[in-house]
């Protein structure tokens, strides 16, 4: 039933474009109108955007109590504690994950210098409430896939791709 109302809705708006001129300009007008909306709006979210992916500097976040762990086959879980220093609420973390393969023999000062990369997810996301001056604990899945099995020591090296924040009420 909904389709035949809105194939006759259609129809009578073509019809009264052919045949009416002032129902041509009007229409016309609308969908002008309904296009600088669109593009007013899509700017407007670009501009969110840009603005929540920079209000929080990576030194504004500490991270605490860090830790890691094999989780299904090729998974890695990267935990551990987050404090904002910011003024801004941080709302998502995005994660750059690398598992490296390290020869027993080499000292762990030196990782991952002679070690070989396994595994990477340089998008591990976590949605984050972190208000200012707050800390949350954070877990996120590495999802590192055909990750050859580790012969020697594993290593997990971590780094910050994202940080998005919002203005706090």
């Amino acid at each position: 039933m909904g389709w035949l109302i809105a194939v006759l809705i259609i129809l009578t708006v073509i019809y009264f474009s052919i045949i009416s001129p002032g129902f041509r300009k009007g229409l016309f007008g609308l969908i002008g109108l309904v296009v600088v909306a669109g593009l007013i709006y899509y700017s407007y979210e670009r501009r969110e955007e840009r603005a929540a992916l920079s209000r929080v500097s990576q030194d504004d976040l500490e991270f605490t109590r860090l830790g890691w762990t094999f989780s299904y086959s090729d998974d890695v879980l990267f935990s551990g504690v987050v404090r904002n220093r910011s003024r801004y609420e941080v709302t998502n973390l995005v994660f750059r994950l690398e598992l490296f393969d390290c020869p027993t023999s080499a000292p762990e000062d030196d990782w991952p210098r002679g070690c070989a990369s396994i595994g990477l997810d340089d998008r591990a996301s976590t949605y984050a409430s972190i208000p200012p001056e707050g800390s949350r604990q954070f877990e996120v899945r590495g999802m590192m896939f055909h990750t050859p099995e580790v012969q020697g020591s594993p290593y997990l090296q971590w780094g910050i791709e994202e940080v998005r924040a919002n203005e706090v009420d």
